[in-house]
């Protein structure tokens, strides 16, 4: 007896794949997170005395940190101005979430709630 079930490759080879992030998604992602960590890494030294010692050479970190800084909007940039970025622009323009729509459920706090959780505490006198 195996303690495998039988067919279960079966099922695993027939189901499709669900892609839930699109290339240019995932290329907007991790160019996104490449550049804080090149970010991360290079304000270390600069902000530490005692890692800029071991390190040397403030100035080109500062440069690079700069333009990091400076390239750091260039990924969404790109994703949003071709045709390859069509996904990504609908569901930005789908989302219903942001700064303004507090009150109207969305974000973390709005689990299994309608409202705020500040509309639903008493006033302060």
């Amino acid at each position: 007896m195996s303690s495998a079930s039988p067919g279960r490759s079966d099922v695993r080879s027939t189901q499709s794949r669900v892609v839930r992030f699109d290339r240019v998604e995932r290329a907007l992602h991790w160019s996104t997170a490449g550049l804080f960590l090149v970010l991360i890494a290079t304000a270390l030294p600069l902000y530490f005395p005692q890692i800029e010692s071991v390190v040397g050479r403030r100035a080109l970190l500062a440069h690079v940190h700069l333009w990091t800084g400076i390239a750091l909007p260039v990924p969404f940039v790109i994703a949003v101005a071709g045709p390859w970025g069509r996904g990504f622009v609908a569901i930005c323009a789908a989302s219903t979430c942001g700064p303004t729509t507090r009150s109207a459920g969305c974000g973390p706090w709005a689990v299994g709630r309608s409202t705020s959780p500040t509309s639903s505490t008493p006033a302060r006198s």
